[in-house]
């Protein structure tokens, strides 16, 4: 498990270091571009959230149990917000057609409202054994549901 924070930990800079660059520079400015930028802040995002459950789980960060199903809760919205987001980044770059790509924003942000939410009111908990900690309950199948949805799409 003391993997799984050093991994967070040198993630974290990479991601830092990518958006500075990516930010700091002057570029196109274009919806893709933004498209692109607010993946990197999501992606930001969840590494901070990742990093804090990590802690909290393994106790060095002690956070109450509710605090804990609520950021559990928040990382998987975070995560299937983020296939969602990079499937919009990929009709995008992919499709010319601005009637298409609205149509579609439109779809995407409805699903995800709806998903969000359902996320937010199902169960999870996390289970702890001797080598792994993880998080269970209808709130995660419901996250790998609906991001398994959204990779289908990017693949076809």
């Amino acid at each position: 498990m003391q993997n799984v924070v050093f991994f967070s930990i040198l993630s974290l800079v990479y991601c830092i270091m990518t958006c500075v660059l990516f930010f700091r520079r002057d570029r196109i400015r274009g919806l893709e571009t933004r498209v692109y930028g607010i993946i990197l802040a999501t992606n930001l995002f969840g590494l901070i959230l990742e990093l804090i459950i990590n802690l909290s789980v393994r106790e060095i960060l002690p956070l109450p149990q509710v605090m804990i199903s609520f950021l559990l809760k928040l990382l998987n919205i975070y995560l299937y917000s983020w296939v969602a987001l990079f499937a919009y980044y990929m009709l995008l770059v992919s499709v010319k057609s601005e009637k298409t790509v609205n149509v579609v924003k439109k779809i995407i942000l409805v699903f995800d409202t709806f998903g969000g939410i359902l996320i937010l009111i199902t169960p999870i908990e996390y289970i702890r054994n001797q080598s792994s900690v993880y998080s269970s309950g209808l709130s995660v199948t419901l996250t790998y549901v609906m991001s398994s949805i959204y990779i289908f799409l990017c693949v076809f």
